[in-house]
């Protein structure tokens, strides 16, 4: 949970991309530790881009 939100109001995104299970509302793709480069957590006042989320943004970024 994040900002009292449950855990299906989360959004969970890979390298730009959604990847929020629309009938769970968890993370839809598992992403391989090996791979992840950068992993960002936003709690409240997060760009535009995020607007579908009314809890947090877990924003992973992998590996070039």
């Amino acid at each position: 949970q994040v900002d009292g939100a449950s855990a299906s109001e989360n959004l969970f995104v890979v390298d730009g991309i959604d990847t929020t299970s629309i009938q769970t509302g968890v993370l839809g793709k598992n992403q391989p530790f090996e791979q992840v480069a950068e992993v960002q957590v936003h709690s409240s006042g997060f760009e535009a881009q995020y607007g579908g989320a009314t809890g947090g943004v877990v924003n992973v970024v992998t590996k070039k």
